[in-house]
């Protein structure tokens, strides 16, 4: 298990996404707290325009820097299952607001504590569906 642990760390590919999805985590966090309080959506509607705008732009940053190899390339293969794992995560940070603003009865208070509560769950979520989505084969994930 240690060993595992290790290889995990160590490796370069984990860095870069780690470093990546904090880099679009600020953007979506971001992004829906505007959406929030300039534009006027309503915190659900918010986070979940902002999770899949923030989504397609890493497919590219993955693509290209995280899992980046020399014969790197646009897939649309790759690309629909990013926006999957992006349907998947949205679920789960959908589930963990609403858990938060509706049934904790938080409303559309303490929203960087909710954003923050649920970036986590689906940041989670979303690093164990790229991983399978890029670390494959090039053209298609190993489910």
């Amino acid at each position: 298990m240690k060993s595992q642990f290790r290889r995990v760390v160590s490796n370069t590919r984990f860095f870069r996404f780690f470093l990546s999805s904090l880099f679009g985590l600020f953007l979506d966090v971001t992004f829906a707290f505007c959406l929030t309080k300039i534009v006027g959506l309503n915190l659900l509607l918010s986070s979940s325009v902002s999770l899949v705008s923030v989504a397609v732009l890493m497919y590219f940053v993955h693509e290209y820097w995280t899992y980046g190899r020399s014969e790197s390339s646009i897939s649309l293969s790759r690309l629909a299952y990013t926006l999957v794992s992006t349907i998947f995560s949205a679920l789960g940070r959908i589930s963990s607001i609403y858990v938060s603003s509706r049934v904790l009865g938080f409303g559309d208070t303490h929203i960087y504590g909710q954003l923050f509560v649920a970036s986590i769950f689906s940041f989670s979520l979303n690093f164990l569906l790229v991983e399978l989505i890029f670390s494959g084969s090039r053209n298609s994930p190993k489910f």
